[in-house]
């Protein structure tokens, strides 16, 4: 059962008791004001003895009275002990929908942490995949790497800015997602902490220097 539909369920409950013990209300409500007008007169009629106090002659209105208090008294046990169900039913419902409302926040906080971690590798991976690739085109450059004239110079430091250029945009684009990536697990608090990004940073590092040495073409 769902979160909200425990909640749905704990509602009609709720408003079910709540039209019961409404009902219990307006019947003592009736009863009284039927008895009131009635015992009135009763009352008034009771001849009394006129000694130190004043006694009821009749024992047996004395008797249907008690009775009506007995039932009155009944009456009203029966709607408390039903607001008192009513409220460990509550109770219970409310237990029950936190719980089910804490796992359902684990298992969203838990998917989303797995979706980003899996960006950020695929980001990195394809970030290394593209630094590779600009690496190997500095060393193994046929036209570069032999420049005859000042025009295959000039050809050859304008190729190794633009070549440069690339390397430090993709380092940029990879050090942006390693921040993206950090900052959502610091504001996630179920998140496993993520080892790697230092590593990542250091080895990014590591090929821009290598690709820019002389000695890597």
């Amino acid at each position: 059962m769902s979160a909200y539909t425990c909640m749905s369920l704990c509602q009609a409950q709720m408003s079910e008791m709540k039209l019961k013990l409404e009902e219990v209300i307006k019947e003592n409500e009736r009863l009284h004001a039927e008895l009131k007008e009635p015992l009135e007169k009763q009352l008034e009629a009771l001849p009394f003895m006129h000694l130190e106090t004043d006694i009821p002659a009749d024992d047996n209105i004395v008797r249907a009275l008690q009775e009506q208090l007995r039932l009155a008294k009944q009456e009203k046990d029966q709607a408390v002990e039903l607001w008192q169900t009513l409220l460990q039913e509550h109770d219970r419902l409310q237990q029950q929908y936190q719980e089910r409302l804490t796992e359902s926040q684990i298992h969203v906080a838990e998917k989303k942490r797995q979706n980003t971690n899996q960006q950020f590798l695929q980001t990195v991976t394809e970030q290394n995949v593209e630094l590779e690739e600009l690496r190997k085109k500095l060393r193994y450059k046929p036209e570069i790497l032999f420049p005859q004239d000042e025009t295959l110079i000039t050809e050859y430091r304008e190729y190794i800015d633009r070549l440069q250029k690339r390397l430090s945009q993709a380092e940029q684009r990879a050090a942006t997602a390693l921040q993206q990536a950090y900052v959502t697990f610091q504001g996630n608090k179920l998140m496993a902490s993520v080892p790697l990004e230092e590593e990542v940073l250091l080895f990014l590092k590591a090929l821009v220097i290598s690709c820019s040495s002389p000695d890597s073409l």
